[in-house]
Order: structure tokens, then sequence, then C-alpha cells
């Protein structure tokens, strides 16, 4: 199966032509802009996003081994301090 367009004939007059150029340009500037328009209304968009969960975002405690830093509290009695990570077992094979 084929498909035939008809014909496509350029109008013989040239300011008909000039004008059809010039309204190409013109679609192709009002696309440009609002490309670019779409652009930066999602960069702020990101931006405000990005702002607000840093506002949000739950400070960090000071460090007690820095200098200036007040003591840290004596933990209680049969404490030991140290870092951990918790394993979890599971019985689906690592992939």
């Amino acid at each position: 199966m084929r498909i035939e367009l008809p014909p496509f004939r350029r109008s013989p007059h040239p300011l008909l032509r000039m004008l059809g150029a010039l309204l190409g340009v013109a679609a192709l500037i009002v696309l440009l802009a609002f490309g670019a328009f779409a652009l930066l209304l999602a960069l702020l968009v990101v931006s405000v996003v990005f702002v607000a969960r840093q506002v949000m975002r739950p400070r960090v405690a000071a460090r007690h081994d820095e200098p200036g830093a007040p003591p840290a509290p004596a933990p209680p009695q049969g404490v030991i301090e140290g870092e951990f990570v918790i394993v979890r077992e599971t019985r689906e094979p690592p992939r």
C-alpha cells in the first residue's frame, strides 16, 4: 500500500513565499520561547522543592568530639558505647 499526498506547489508570488517564511520563523520562535518558559518553570519548581526539603530536614546534633562542644553525658552503668549495624536475614537468595 502506498500513501500519496497531494502535490505541494509553492506560490509563484514572491511576497506570499516571504510571508510564509516569516510565519514559519515566527512559529519557531514561539515554540522556542514556550520551551524556554517551560524549562524555567521546571527549574523553579525543583529549586523550591529542594529548598523546602532542606528547611524541613532535621538538624544534626553537634558532635561531642569537636573543639568547643559540650562534654558528652556519661552512659548509664552496663551500657557499652559503639556503632552497630542491623543485619536482617532473609530467605531470598541474593540477586
